[in-house]
């Protein structure tokens, strides 16, 4: 079992475990930018974590102590889940690892699966300096020194209290992350002789465990002078330099549970910015949402103006054709017109010819009915001019026939 706060090595402890030979389940959280390497949690066991906090009314950032043994009733309905749970991450394996911070506040709750599945686990307690955490989440979180500071005493000294009944007993190992980073094959010596894991493949251990690991240190984040942060420095110096007693654990924890209005009062404070900011959010999410109508809106409108000017540019088209056939129809037209001006003209010229030739025809049959009557006539004064013109023209038409 590793236990201890986020952001203490747990990941980093567990990864190079898992690299070494101890299997931490199949369906493991995947990395993610705070955790390149991955987290090694099963996603069951922080499900049925999260819902046993929440059933307990906390999450996993809740600050205010959380007394977990008269709070067991609560978590009654979970046990069946969570004994299935740990048969099927246990079942078939040689060595099995079970990997979460949250485990560390659900100690007495988990204590009683493995007693009643006869398991007695071995204990990894995972620290690191409480500024260093602070720093971590702040860059992960936003978190200020204070409410982290309250994270890792709550995380720290709930994991204490819940193994009191085994601190006599070779099961718990305390890894300080900064030292191991330092020391990887001492605290693979740890490991290794403290539980008698000889199997453990050593090098792909050191392999995974260096200094890439470290996402922040103390150095990169100021720390807040209070109560809190004074009780948790001087916890992990103690940590660090003495050996676990139930003597140290109660003596800190006594102190620790004294401060709860100031940690109480904390929790409400984020309660309240959390509050503000889903307000917040749901502002934005409204904001959001209009405007996603409103550019819905504008996509129609685009799509119409699209249509309308599809619809321009094909009437454009079409005024221009008809354009075009009215200046060829007025063309046609002055042509007809010309056409028909002419055709007046010639109309008219013909008439007037026509009664010109009608005058002359008059005229003509006057004359052949009058030179009819001369030539008829007996009078000789009055044919002879005739008959002389006659007797010429006899005479000039037989010279042009002889010719």
């Amino acid at each position: 079992m590793i236990a201890g706060m986020h952001r203490s090595g747990t990941s980093a402890l567990a990864g190079a475990l898992n690299a070494a030979g101890v299997n931490f389940g199949d369906d493991l959280i995947g990395a993610a930018k705070d955790n390149k390497k991955g987290f090694f949690e099963d996603r069951q066991l922080v499900e049925a974590n999260d819902r046993l906090l929440a059933s307990l009314m906390q999450r996993w950032d809740t600050a205010a102590p959380l007394d977990i043994e008269t709070a067991i009733p609560a978590t009654a309905r979970y046990r069946a889940d969570a004994v299935a749970l740990l048969q099927q991450l246990i079942a078939d394996r040689p060595l099995s690892g079970i990997k979460d911070p949250r485990v560390s506040i659900l100690v007495p709750f988990w204590s009683e699966i493995f007693s009643a599945l006869d398991v007695e686990p071995y204990w990894l307690l995972c620290i690191r300096s409480p500024h260093e955490v602070a720093s971590s989440l702040y860059q992960r979180n936003r978190f200020s020194s204070e409410k982290s500071v309250a994270l890792w005493l709550k995380y720290t000294l709930s994991l204490l209290e819940g193994l009191r009944s085994v601190l006599d007993t070779s099961k718990i190992l305390v890894v300080d992350f900064t030292r191991s980073l330092q020391h990887p094959e001492q605290t693979l010596r740890d490991i290794t002789v403290g539980f008698g894991l000889d199997d453990l493949d050593q090098q792909a251990f050191l392999d995974f465990y260096d200094q890439g690991l470290v996402t922040a240190s103390e150095a990169e984040y100021g720390s807040d002078v209070n109560a809190l942060a004074d009780l948790a420095q001087r916890l992990y110096q103690a940590l660090l330099s003495e050996p676990l007693t139930l003597d140290l654990i109660e003596s800190y924890s006594a102190e620790w549970r004294s401060l709860c209005p100031l940690i109480v009062h904390l929790d409400y404070e984020y309660h309240s910015l959390e509050m503000l900011e889903e307000n917040d959010r749901l502002w934005v999410a409204d904001l959001e949402r209009q405007l996603q109508e409103k550019n819905k809106y504008l996509g129609s409108l685009e799509k119409q103006v699209n249509s309308l000017a599809e619809v321009s540019n094909r009437l454009s088209a079409d005024l221009e054709s008809k354009q075009h056939v009215e200046r060829e129809l007025k063309t046609a037209l002055r042509q007809a017109q010309l056409y028909h001006e002419n055709w007046s003209l010639s109309r008219m010229e013909t008439r007037q010819a026509l009664a010109i030739a009608r005058e002359r025809e008059n005229e003509a049959r006057q004359n052949y009915l009058t030179l009819k009557a001369v030539y008829q006539s007996t009078s000789w004064k009055i044919s002879y001019p005739v008959r002389f013109f006659k007797r010429i023209i006899q005479r000039i038409r037989g010279e042009s026939n002889d010719g």
